[in-house]
Formats: C-alpha cells, sequence, structure tokens
C-alpha cells in the first residue's frame, strides 16, 4: 500500500484547554503538524511546539481564510488534514488515515462533524459534512472571511475531482463552551459576517450564516429578517440549502409562526424529499398544534429513511427520537399499549434515562403499581436495583414510598452502596420526614465524595431538621425558656439558608455512579 504524507494544518487562538487533546487524536497518524497561531496570550504555542508542531505566528485580521492558506503555504505532505482546536478524531478515524491517503484517484475527502449539544439538551448531537482532507496543491485555497470553503477552488481547478465521503467521523465540542465563551464567539462572527457581506453584497451563504447566529443569540427576529432575505434568492443547487430549510423553520417554530414554518418544510421537501429531519420538525410543529393523525403520520416518514451524509441531521430523528415522539403521540391519544411498544423500540436503540422515565410514567398510566413496574423494568431491561429506584424517583408527582426504600435497600444489599444510591436513601428519607435516618445516608454518600457539596448541604438540612424536632417537642413557644426559642429561630434560620444552598447545587445534578 503507498504510504502517503500527511499534513495536520490548524489555525488556533488562546486554545490551552482545547489544543491536548486535539493533538493527542491525531499523534502518530500524521507526518507533520503546522499551526498558524493568530494572537494567543495563553500557553497555545507552548502546546502546539510540545507535540512538534511547526508553529507559525500570524497577526488576526477577521479573516479565516488568510490564516488557513497561511498553513497551506507551510504545508509539504501530499495530503492536508484540516482541524480545529476544539475538535477530535475519534481512534478508528485515525488509523484511517493512511488508507484515504492512499487512494490515489480520490481528490479530497468529507467527513461527517459531530457536535454534542450542550448538557441540557438530553446529550443529543448534530451531524454535519465538512471537507477536511484534501489533496496538497497549490490551485487548492480557502475563500472567505468567515465560515470558509475550499471546494470551489478545488473544482474550479478540477471540475471533475473525485469528492468522496470517508465514512469518519470527527468528534466537535465547541458547543460545549461556557455560555459567555459562546456568545462571546458568536457576536464576534456577526461582526465578520457583516464585514464580509459589505464586500460582498446580497451573498446568499453570508445572510444564511447571519441568520444562524443570529438564531444562536436569540435574537429570533433578527435571525428570521436575515433567513427570509436568503430565501428570496435561493439556489437548490447550493450546498447550503437543505440546512437552510431546516434551520429557517425551527427558527419559525420557535417564532410560534406554525403556518409560516409548514409552508417553509413543504417548499425544503419539494427539492430534498429524502430529508428526514424536514418531516421531523413537520411532526413536532404539527403535534404543537394538536393535529395529531398528521403529526403521526410525518414521524413515521422519518422511519423509512437512513441519515444521508451531505444533510445537516440532528442524531436520531431516524431512530430514537422518531420513535419518543410517536409514543408521545399515541399516549395522546390514550393508545398507550401502542406508546408503549414505540418506547420499547427507542430504548432499544438508544437505552437513556428520559426514555425510561417516560416508559415507568406511562406504566403508571396503564395502572401498574410501582413494584410492577420494576419487575416490569428488571426483566425487559435487566436494569439493577439502583437504576429502578432512580426512575422510580423520577416519576413521583407526590410523596416516596416503601417501595422506593424497598428497591435502594435492595441495590445496597446486592453490593451498590455507591454514593448515589446512599444519596438517593436521604431524599427518599427526607421525603417521608424520617430526618434522623436521611442525615445518616447523607453523610455516608458526603463520606464516600468529600468535594461534594451537594451532600454536604443535605447532611446540614436534615441535622438542623432533627435539632428543630428535638425542640419544638420540648418547647411550648408561649411558655418556654427564652434560650430555647432563641436556638429554634436559628436552626430555623440555618435550615433554610441549606435548603436554598441545595436547591442552587441541585440546578446541576450530582454525577452518580449507579
Amino acid at each position: 500500500m503507498d504510504v502517503s504524507t500527511i499534513s495536520l494544518c490548524m489555525i488556533v487562538r488562546d486554545e490551552e484547554d482545547n489544543l491536548a487533546h486535539c493533538l493527542e487524536s491525531v499523534c502518530g497518524f500524521v507526518n507533520e503538524i503546522i499551526v498558524v497561531d493568530t494572537g494567543s496570550r495563553d500557553a497555545t504555542p507552548a502546546i502546539a511546539n510540545r507535540y512538534g508542531a511547526r508553529v507559525c505566528h500570524l497577526p488576526w485580521q477577521d479573516d479565516f481564510s488568510q490564516a488557513r492558506n497561511e498553513s497551506l503555504k507551510q504545508a509539504i505532505g501530499e495530503w492536508v488534514l484540516v482541524l480545529d482546536a476544539d475538535e477530535e478524531l475519534p481512534p478508528e478515524a485515525a488509523h484511517n488515515l493512511r488508507r484515504l491517503a492512499s487512494c490515489r484517484d480520490i481528490e479530497a475527502w468529507t467527513f461527517s462533524i459531530i457536535s454534542p449539544c450542550p448538557s441540557n439538551q438530553s446529550g443529543q448531537r448534530i451531524r454535519h459534512p465538512g471537507l477536511r482532507m484534501f489533496k496538497n496543491r497549490e490551485a487548492y485555497f480557502f475563500e472567505g472571511r468567515i465560515h470558509e470553503q475550499i471546494t470551489p477552488s478545488i473544482l474550479r481547478a478540477n471540475p471533475t475531482a473525485a469528492i468522496r465521503h470517508a465514512n469518519a467521523e470527527i468528534m466537535h465540542y465547541g458547543y460545549r463552551q461556557h455560555a459567555g465563551q459562546r456568545r462571546e464567539k458568536t457576536l464576534r462572527n456577526i461582526s465578520i459576517l457583516k464585514q464580509a457581506l459589505a464586500e460582498r453584497p446580497g451573498d446568499p451563504f453570508l445572510g444564511y450564516n447571519l441568520g444562524l447566529s443570529f438564531y444562536t443569540l436569540g435574537d429570533l427576529e433578527n435571525s428570521r429578517h436575515h433567513y427570509e432575505a436568503v430565501r428570496q434568492h435561493l439556489d437548490p443547487g447550493d450546498m447550503f440549502t437543505a440546512a437552510f430549510f431546516r434551520n429557517y423553520a425551527i427558527c419559525l417554530g420557535d417564532l410560534g409562526d406554525f403556518e409560516q414554518a409548514l409552508n417553509l418544510i413543504d417548499e425544503g421537501l419539494a427539492c430534498f424529499p429524502d430529508y428526514p429531519d424536514l418531516y421531523f420538525i413537520k411532526g413536532e410543529l404539527l403535534f404543537d398544534l394538536n393535529l395529531m393523525a398528521q403529526a403521526k403520520d410525518s414521524f413515521l416518514k422519518c422511519l423509512r429513511f437512513h441519515t444521508l451524509p451531505e444533510y445537516v441531521t440532528t442524531e436520531g430523528v431516524t431512530g430514537h427520537l422518531a420513535l419518543q415522539n410517536l409514543a408521545e403521540v399515541c399516549a395522546r391519544q390514550q393508545d398507550l399499549d401502542q406508546a408503549a411498544a414505540y418506547l420499547e423500540q427507542a430504548l432499544r436503540i438508544r437505552p437513556a434515562d428520559e426514555l425510561f422515565a417516560q416508559l415507568c410514567s406511562l406504566m403508571r398510566q396503564k395502572g401498574l403499581a410501582e413494584g410492577e413496574v420494576a419487575t416490569y423494568l428488571e426483566n425487559s431491561f435487566h436494569l439493577d436495583h439502583a437504576a429502578i429506584a432512580r426512575l422510580l424517583f423520577d416519576i413521583k408527582e407526590a410523596g416516596y414510598s416503601r417501595e422506593d426504600l424497598r428497591q435502594l435497600e435492595d441495590a445496597l444489599h446486592s453490593g451498590i452502596a455507591t454514593a448515589g444510591v446512599y444519596y438517593l436513601l436521604g431524599t427518599a428519607c427526607d421525603n417521608l420526614d424520617r430526618h434522623d435516618q436521611a442525615f445518616v445516608y447523607f453523610a455516608q454518600a458526603g463520606l464516600q465524595e468529600p468535594v461534594n457539596e451537594l451532600y454536604a448541604a443535605c447532611s446540614l438540612e436534615q441535622l438542623a431538621s432533627q435539632c428543630l424536632l428535638h425542640i419544638t417537642r420540648m418547647l411550648e413557644l408561649e411558655n418556654g425558656p427564652v434560650e430555647l426559642r432563641k436556638e429554634l429561630f436559628r436552626l430555623t434560620s440555618l435550615r433554610h439558608k441549606a435548603q436554598r444552598l441545595k436547591q442552587g447545587l441541585l440546578a446541576t445534578p450530582p454525577t452518580t455512579d449507579y
């Protein structure tokens, strides 16, 4: 097999938190690393040097293509691989690089870029295509101040160039940045996009990305304004057109303009009848309009497709997400058996907590007692006692029962004595007003994870509750000693502070290891 050389080309700035992870993922699979630094004020250049990179410094000129092309000038490999610092190659993709480089008839490879959404979005991931590996030729260069593209130059130089999908992924973790960092980066992008649009008035790709950026900021009206301007000059042959229909429809749905959104989706489906995301979004809009039969039809259509690599898509719209929504439609139609069947299918694809919780709630609606639900989960999905107890907790609407305690005690007896189990036991006892026992369990959780502030706050609250209970039993407020009354008020204040602390910490649930 021909062993062709590969140059990794990157542009970076202030990426000390990400760069090592990126370079570690490709180390040993590329022949050289070119890093163009556009003004880092942190340890980014030093990290690059540590991995043997050739670091070039270039003042930032609000032009991503300029920086990208500088990295290409430095590359001597037969192939160029392009990554950003917040991206990583999974091991299987890294091992495949040499095979891709040995394909002499191929001019460029596209990869599927996988972007996990922020953690508050149920672990969803967005998948989109990106041309990231290509032959190193002088005629190939990036274009555009921002959202730079190399495909146009490749096709101009070689109109019959073979560009293929590599059946490989690149993981992109940029969406997991702190909200403030994401906002700062989006504002920077909007500024550069406006500069570029002033240079190329009416450019639909720039207008589309402005709409996308304003949506990311939460400025839906500005997003609609730019999307609508693009719509007037849309070319179905443009590479971004399918994604335009998807993302503009989402924007209109969030604005509550369901009629316009549905019309747009039908327009998009006329051009892209095999795009499952459009059927999925249509189903969600119809569900919100309480048009259950039509919503069900749209979600069923999603199941007929396999997601194609050229589309921007939310992973799961052809699988567990469509099945989950079908379950909700059937539940709304009071067809609980079919709803349960859809959820079971979804769980076979993706055994996620929110799907289990939805299934548990459905089982309770069907009239199953908690013990029966627990037996069903154990027999059908082989869940352990701790996981079952946690799911039963999640569907509680009022109070906790002996069944919860039994499940958790079974977990302890079976050897699953984790901090998470003790935390759930403490929570159950707290809700059953067994504050002394709750304190014991929370304290045990704290011993296992001393740095977990939530467990400490729970213990403090339970200790204050115990003291309050004893004092109020001893004390008649009208005639009791002044010192005891002062102690009562002090403990009440302490308990309220502990409760507020616990509530704040619960905004980010504790890590548990059931």
